[in-house]
């Protein structure tokens, strides 16, 4: 697990987003998945990028960000806009999407559990 990446972009949310970024890249900023469609620390694929700048609203981040940094704090802004939802569901949702999760009911457990045991070995330094 790398300790060169910033994550204070995410705000309260710094050890959610970094657990995210274990599980699904490694933490490996120059990570391509889905065929070249996911990107990034974070996995994000197109569509996702599109729906999380939707929750940010007009350009609430600087211009100078990198992309790095701008995914840290929209992933940051995601996890604040469903924080009144249980944290299994939200971060089940990152990889299911929020329709499937919050709205379907679909799970996977597996998932939520590696992201449990990523953001325990943070918390836990």
């Amino acid at each position: 697990m790398s300790t060169q990446i910033d994550y204070s972009g995410a705000g309260a949310w710094a050890n959610h987003v970094r657990a995210l970024a274990i599980i699904e890249s490694g933490e490996d900023p120059a990570a391509l998945g889905d065929d070249g469609q996911a990107r990034g620390l974070l996995q994000i694929h197109p569509a996702r990028f599109r729906d999380l700048m939707i929750l940010a609203g007009p350009l609430p981040f600087g211009l100078a960000m990198t992309w790095q940094e701008l995914d840290i704090a929209l992933a940051g802004l995601y996890f604040e806009f469903y924080r009144a939802h249980p944290v299994d569901q939200v971060v089940m949702a990152w990889r299911l999407g929020v329709h499937g999760v919050m709205l379907a009911g679909e799970t996977d457990a597996k998932y939520y559990g590696r992201w449990l045991y990523a953001y325990n070995e943070i918390t836990r330094a």
